[in-house]
């Protein structure tokens, strides 16, 4: 859904000139590729035990993640000059409620820190992974905030936003647990707008009651 709303819309992006890809990225060799003069088939029945080291192996392989995830950050910063991180956060530094968000929410959200937000106390804590979960970079990314509004787009029926139980999981029975708002809003593709944010904040800091509960965005 993401994907949808970012393929429609308009805006100015930076884009390396094709060369200078080429430099940073390694040469492409696939592994496995369709060839109707070589045909084969991949997968088919396995037993317990080969599932179960396959299972290992992906879990091993996502434990290696973060730190290659960071390296390559590192290596892309230096050639492009552009730095990304697995939780950033936009504040200035009176801010004691976070935004939690990701995707393309994350852009609305900044734009609302940017233009006024900050006379709300309110900052940007923007998710740029999911799997791995980066939940030590999370606990350090809320320090100094009080409260936190998650704003998710997503909704697992029965269960609320999928980033708000991640969460909640990541910051559980340590020191920085602080009070979580769930919000789910922008489903479908319904626009959100900065001023539906700013009423959202305001129900927020008026009820200081709302907690851990999934509560609606107006649509």
């Amino acid at each position: 859904m993401d994907g949808f709303l970012l393929s429609h819309y308009s805006e100015p992006v930076e884009i390396p000139d094709q060369k200078e890809v080429n430099r940073f990225l390694p040469p492409r060799r696939a592994r496995y590729k369709l060839d109707p003069r070589r045909p084969c088939t991949l997968g088919g029945g396995v037993n317990s035990q080969v599932l179960f080291q396959l299972r290992q192996q992906m879990q091993e392989d996502m434990d290696s993640v973060p730190a290659r995830f960071n390296r390559i950050c590192q290596q892309f910063n230096r050639h492009f000059g552009r730095r990304y991180r697995q939780v950033e956060v936009y504040k200035n530094k009176d801010a004691d409620l976070a935004l939690i968000t990701n995707g393309t929410m994350a852009g609305t959200v900044k734009a609302y820190v940017r233009q006024g937000g900050s006379d709300k106390k309110v900052g940007l804590i923007k998710m740029r992974l999911f799997r791995p979960f980066p939940a030590a970079q999370l606990r350090k990314a809320v320090k100094g905030f009080k409260k936190a509004i998650v704003i998710d787009r997503n909704l697992s029926p029965g269960g609320g936003g999928i980033f708000a139980q991640e969460i909640k999981s990541a910051l559980y029975a340590t020191a920085e647990q602080i009070p979580l708002v769930s919000v789910i809003g922008g489903l479908g593709g319904v626009d959100v707008f900065p001023e539906h944010l700013d009423r959202l904040v305001d129900r927020v800091q008026l009820q200081p009651d709302i907690r851990s509960e999934s509560i609606w965005m107006e649509a």
